[in-house]
């Protein structure tokens, strides 16, 4: 049930119930839900969050996070494969997960956080979590491609809706996540 904040204004719509597992043998999988988190505590926080329409910045904020996810992906899923057979996938903690991310008001933004949420459980409980890295090549054709297809598509549609008179184009990301205690999925 939505409650109303009277301080601030807003809706509170309560936090998203993100799936997580405390441990995963594959550390390119630690990394890539390491992005996903942040863009996820990006996008609750963002100034398209609680409005109807989406601002061009947080568009383009996605757009810079899905070409870089995509990238860190390719070069974890492609040649070569690392050949380490005295090596075994150990278990590595998980950073925490993340727990206070907000339900949005904004139906857009809050689909892309759910799209998100979703490959962060599929890349956490997927078969490749036991490989010491890297990705089996079904799987990254499967799943984890086309769910970068759809996110860019969503991000195009957003982007034709967006209106060209509150477009900022000086709006940096928070820089300052590792600061406010996000884990950026790595020890200081």
């Amino acid at each position: 049930m939505a409650t109303h904040d009277n301080v601030s204004g807003g809706v509170d719509l309560g936090t998203m119930d993100i799936d997580h597992t405390e441990y995963c043998g594959n550390s390119d999988i630690i990394g890539l839900v390491a992005q996903i988190d942040i863009l996820l505590r990006q996008l609750s926080r963002c100034p398209s969050a609680t409005r109807n329409d989406v601002q061009a910045m947080d568009v383009n904020i996605q757009a810079g996070w899905s070409a870089k996810f995509e990238k860190t992906f390719e070069l974890f899923a492609g040649d070569p494969e690392l050949y380490m057979p005295n090596a075994s996938p150990k278990p590595k903690k998980m950073p925490e997960a993340p727990n206070d991310i907000a339900i949005v008001q904004n139906p857009d933004i809050q689909h892309q956080m759910y799209e998100l949420s979703q490959l962060r459980t599929q890349l956490l409980f997927s078969e490749n979590r036991e490989r010491l890295n890297g990705f089996h090549t079904v799987s990254a054709d499967a799943e984890v491609r086309p769910w970068i297809e759809k996110f860019n598509k969503y991000i195009l549609l957003q982007k034709s809706h967006v209106d060209p008179e509150n477009a900022i184009s000086t709006y940096q990301p928070d820089a300052n996540l590792q600061d406010s205690g996000v884990n950026p999925g790595y020890p200081r």
